[in-house]
């Protein structure tokens, strides 16, 4: 019987369709798809990691043509809290929030 090996670090890899981050050490990943979300939230509660998660929905106007429905979920978390069991998201992640960082304004 072949096995198939799924990892955290591979779900939260793949089943996402954006990544942001802060500048501040949070990353937000964002999902448009209800079933990849339940992966999601399985690879981040097996990692002990800490988010908060957000759905955000919007119903199209009828009388508006040009306005579409769409659904996305966003976490939010530090990127801290991955880097021992997801060494190349943290890598990734934490290079994109450094650049982020380089962008803000300061007084």
């Amino acid at each position: 019987m072949k096995k198939i090996e799924i990892t955290p670090e591979w779900i939260l890899d793949k089943f996402i369709v954006h990544s942001q981050a802060d500048g501040h050490g949070n990353i937000t990943l964002i999902s448009e798809c209800f079933s990849d979300s339940r992966w999601i939230d399985l690879a981040l509660t097996t990692l002990g990691v800490t988010y908060v998660k957000d759905e955000l929905e919007h119903d199209p106007d009828p009388e508006d043509p040009d306005d579409g429905f769409f659904f996305e979920i966003h976490w939010e978390f530090k990127i801290e809290d991955i880097k021992d069991d997801c060494p190349i998201l943290y890598a990734k992640w934490t290079k994109m929030d450094l650049l982020n960082s380089s962008f803000e304004f300061k007084n």
